[in-house]
């Protein structure tokens, strides 16, 4: 019997049936999942990992932090749960991550969910996370956590949650840095263009319309690039989908990936929700 791997992913699991791997973003943890997890329970078995890293996967010193690594412990957190094939759900970086897992290893993905991704990262993306870099070195904390509500959040969120700063600086200051930025940078290198319409996967693509970290354009390219995928739109809403948007969110995902289980046709992708 093959030994265990030395380094596991810390997960949070609920609910029975069918598994959906939740796959956070850079600087984030499972805990961006929790709003989604109770209505998800109900039909699904929920995986919500910290990624190497991030939140309780502390790295190994001799982490790379390079796709093959990150992949290869989504791998090992399938095979230690027995889960032969999950349904993929990645948030932005995650997004990056669940498109390479389909890439190099499809026979373990039933299906797909990409929220706020990309097929590579371009000018915006660059631009915006270098000025996160640039704010957190020069000027610290706090302004770091001022910029970063500031673009991942659409104002509508910010208006009615005026805590959220103080949410988010809180977090930042319990999570190291250095882990996430080399994951950022990895990510930034990531190009599908050109792989993806190789995919063959049921695929469901949600999207801010307002996102300022990756642009909408972007949600429509994967939409053009993977056969039969669906799209929906947020209306004012910005990069975090899963939280400005949580009811509505949660229950298109969910449509689909009964869709999924149950082997109806691919709904028409309108566009907007």
């Amino acid at each position: 019997m093959a030994s265990a791997p030395e380094f596991q992913l810390a997960v949070r699991e609920a609910g029975t049936g069918p598994a959906v791997l939740l796959l956070h973003g850079a600087f984030m943890d499972r805990t961006l999942w929790d709003p989604v997890l109770p209505g998800l329970a109900e039909r699904f078995r929920g995986m919500a990992p910290d990624l190497r890293g991030h939140g309780a996967s502390a790295a190994p010193p001799t982490s790379t932090f390079g796709f093959p690594e990150f992949e290869q412990d989504l791998i090992d957190l399938l095979d230690r749960g027995h889960v032969e094939r999950a349904h993929l759900v990645g948030f932005s970086a995650g997004a990056f991550l669940a498109l390479a897992l389909a890439l190099h290893r499809p026979e373990r993905v039933r299906s797909l969910a990409l929220v706020s991704g990309a097929a590579h990262a371009g000018p915006q993306m660059r631009n915006v996370t270098e000025e996160w870099r640039r704010v957190r070195e020069e000027q610290g904390l706090d302004a770091f956590a001022l910029r970063l509500v500031k673009d991942v959040y659409f104002t509508d969120y910010t208006d009615e949650h005026l805590d959220v700063v103080d949410v988010v600086r809180s977090h930042l200051a319990a999570v190291p840095f250095h882990g996430p930025q080399r994951w950022m940078q990895t990510v930034l290198g990531f190009d599908g263009r050109g792989r993806i319409g190789a995919i063959r996967r049921p695929t469901w693509i949600a999207h801010g319309m307002n996102d300022v970290v990756v642009d909408a354009s972007q949600a429509r390219y994967l939409r053009q690039s993977i056969p039969g995928s669906e799209l929906k739109l947020f209306p004012r809403t910005g990069h975090m989908v899963p939280i400005e948007r949580t009811a509505e969110f949660t229950s298109g995902l969910l449509d689909f990936l009964v869709r999924v289980e149950s082997g109806a046709p691919a709904a028409p992708s309108n566009g907007i929700k």
